[in-house]
């Protein structure tokens, strides 16, 4: 009974976790701050993930591969919400002028895998509605790497 739980307890240890994608509320105000949530889920490796930086734009605007018109945040992980088993929680502004309507928020984020320290940049979106009033009580989720 002792070595397992032991066991156990040396593999929680070495858990490992990877941010698979970004939750945003689906309808939010330009100029006042929303909470953005990083999503995390456990993976076979080691994943050090460095930094994640968001952009916004319109859709007429928003291009593959790019972060958009505006750069609105950018957030240094490091070991301390690196390789955790739990979402990350942080908050974004869009502009005050931002015009309303849809918009597309990106987050672009830097991580580095495995013990050959493999660089990597993936960018997670989703759409969402800039209006005058905020409802946060529906969500959106990236659907993976884009």
């Amino acid at each position: 009974m002792q070595f397992t739980t032991a066991l156990l307890a040396a593999f929680a240890a070495t858990a490992s976790a990877r941010i698979v994608g970004i939750s945003a509320p689906k309808q939010v105000v330009p100029g006042e701050a929303f909470p953005v949530t990083i999503r995390t889920e456990g993976y076979i490796q080691s994943v050090e993930d460095v930094a994640i930086v968001f952009g916004a734009s319109t859709p007429a605007q928003a291009y593959p591969g790019t972060l958009g018109r505006d750069l609105l945040l950018q957030k240094i992980l490091g070991p301390d919400l690196s390789n955790v088993n739990n979402n990350i929680s942080t908050r974004v502004t869009l502009p005050a002028d931002f015009e309303k309507g849809k918009a597309v928020l990106v987050g672009a984020l830097y991580s580095i895998y495995g013990a050959s320290h493999s660089p990597l940049v993936q960018s997670f979106n989703v759409t969402i509605d800039v209006a005058d009033t905020a409802n946060w009580g529906e969500y959106v989720d990236s659907k993976g790497s884009v």
